[in-house]
C-alpha cells in the first residue's frame, strides 16, 4: 500500500506566457528563494530541471532551468543542487545567441 498525497502545482514562469493557460506566469525580472530542484520528464524535450522558487510579490513558481544557469548555480553554490536551497537568486532574460530565442537565466545573489 502506498501513502498518497496531494501535490503542490505550481504556475511556471515562462518568456513566452500563454495568457489562455492558468499556469502560465509572464515573465518577470525578481529576485526570489530556491526552494527545491528537480528534474522531470517532459513529451518534446526528454528531461528537463525544474527550480520552484518563492517571491514576496509572486508566491511560489517554478522554472526550467537551461545549463548556463546551472552553470552559474555550480560556480557560485557547488553542483549538489541541495546546497542550493534557500539560497537567493536573480531572474533576468538575455538572448540565447546560438538558437536565437529569449530564455530565463538565474543568478547567484552573493
Amino acid at each position: 500500500m502506498v501513502k498518497r498525497e496531494p501535490k503542490e502545482i505550481l504556475p511556471t514562469m515562462k518568456v513566452k506566457a500563454d495568457d489562455k493557460e492558468e499556469m502560465d506566469l509572464a515573465f518577470q525580472e525578481v529576485q526570489a528563494t530556491i526552494l527545491s530542484v528537480k528534474d522531470v520528464p517532459t513529451k518534446k524535450f526528454g528531461n528537463k530541471i525544474v527550480m520552484n522558487l518563492e517571491n514576496d510579490e509572486l508566491g511560489k513558481f517554478s522554472i526550467f532551468l537551461n545549463n548556463y544557469s546551472v552553470e552559474k548555480l555550480n560556480e557560485a553554490f557547488g553542483d549538489e543542487d541541495e546546497s542550493w536551497i534557500g539560497k537567493l537568486v536573480d531572474l533576468k532574460q538575455e538572448k540565447d545567441k546560438q538558437f536565437d530565442n529569449n530564455m530565463i537565466v538565474t543568478y547567484p545573489v552573493a
